[in-house]
């Protein structure tokens, strides 16, 4: 299963129910920060990129799929806004 989507947490993320998180796929510090923002710890607003995604990049010559850059663009936007 590929998961070709990005993670927000913090600020004005949506909240993400912890039984769709898993480590292996957003990584220890990735699933941190979602529990922490979920029980309403102030966490900064940011994004994790899964495993599955960086698998992609690593196998597509450093690419991704154009859907994914314009997810990432809006994350960032999201960030800095």
């Amino acid at each position: 299963m590929t998961i070709t989507k990005l993670f927000p947490f913090g600020g004005s993320a949506p909240r993400i129910e912890q039984d769709d998180l898993e480590r292996e796929i957003v990584g220890g510090k990735g699933l941190g920060l979602q529990v922490m923002g979920n029980i309403g710890v102030d966490v900064p607003p940011g994004f994790t990129m899964p495993t599955t995604l960086c698998r992609v990049l690593a196998e597509n010559d450093e690419d991704l799929p154009q859907e994914i850059w314009d997810e990432m663009r809006r994350n960032v936007e999201r960030v800095e806004g």
